[in-house]
């Protein structure tokens, strides 16, 4: 009987956390690069903080969009790298790129000082202007419900 409580709880803990380490979550509206209206994307970085490579989750949906299943709804995963470049002052900054991300999205992804994600065409040269920045993915904190879970 103890033996299939304590499977019972730790079924019940993996529903409340990730199922691992997890590097971040962020959320947001982006504009898709195909021309559609904004779109809601999570993006979920697994790993442990010092790593320079992993795996990502992505979900992509056109909100209200009236089709039960809209061929625009994406569920991705593969594989991240962490890119560190330097701006022209030389000050570092951080890039997150997806291998292999769907068409629809841009696979670069610059990690601003507020700790949002900001997708960009050219990470060597990132447009942080104050009309790109509306578009950046905002990060959950760790203790919203779902966090980290694709």
């Amino acid at each position: 009987m103890r033996a299939v409580l304590c499977v019972a709880v730790l079924g019940l803990a993996g529903c409340v956390g990730p199922s691992g380490p997890v590097i971040g979550d962020w959320r947001g509206a982006e504009q898709s690069i195909e021309g559609y209206r904004e779109r809601v994307t999570e993006l979920i970085i697994d790993g442990r903080p010092g790593d320079g490579s992993g795996v990502y989750h992505l979900i992509s949906s056109v909100p209200a969009s009236g089709i039960v299943s809209d061929p625009r709804d994406i569920r991705w995963s593969d594989r991240w790298q962490k890119r560190l470049l330097h701006d022209p002052s030389g000050a570092p900054y951080t890039v997150y790129h997806l291998d292999h991300a769907p068409p629809s999205h841009l696979a670069d992804y610059v990690l601003l000082s507020t700790g949002a994600l900001l997708p960009v065409v050219d990470p060597a040269h990132p447009d942080t202007r104050p009309e790109s920045l509306r578009i950046a993915l905002q990060p959950l904190s760790r203790t919203a419900y779902g966090y980290g879970r694709p």
